[in-house]
């Protein structure tokens, strides 16, 4: 009887455990949509909210000045700046995965070149581009490292910004 009780309250405590990580990694999910449609209202507030101050956004090579940005503030500054060159730019969730530590989405980039970008002169062209996302999450729901995937050749190619256009 007593292994019977034993293993019975194992069980209670996998399933609780089970029950709990199912619900952080929903939850990380809805912090990170809450985050991306904040982005496409150009808001802000979500980010600021499901973000540690310490957060570290880590992008891709041809991003280099924003390649490990550390802290929120310095993370919304390129944010920013990005909506001032692309005043237009949308992210299009298309697929997200969730654990209770990880999100991996899928989206798609999107946004017409109005304004200095990077030192570079406006050039009135659009892009749309393929993009993963990689946010880790702490135990509180909060995300404290971004790494964000793409092909800047791609990019650079679409807004007429290589050395063959």
């Amino acid at each position: 009887m007593k292994n019977i009780r034993l293993t019975l309250l194992l069980v209670a405590a996998l399933a609780t455990t089970l029950a709990s990580a199912q619900t952080r990694a929903e939850q990380n999910k809805t912090n990170y949509l809450q985050v991306m449609e904040g982005m496409n209202a150009q808001n802000f507030a979500a980010f600021e909210q499901h973000c540690t101050e310490d957060f570290q956004d880590n992008l891709p090579p041809g991003f280099s000045e924003a390649t490990g940005l550390k802290g929120l503030a310095a993370s919304k500054a390129l944010l920013q700046s990005m909506f001032t060159a692309f005043p237009d730019m949308k992210f299009e969730v298309k697929e997200v995965v969730a654990d209770d530590k990880t999100v991996f989405a899928y989206l798609v980039m999107s946004g017409t070149m109005k304004g200095e970008f990077m030192g570079m002169k406006p050039t009135g062209k659009s892009f749309k581009l393929d993009t993963v996302d990689i946010v880790w999450f702490n135990a509180a729901g909060k995300a404290y490292k971004h790494l964000g995937v793409q092909d800047n050749l791609d990019f650079f190619e679409q807004l007429g910004l290589t050395l063959g256009n």
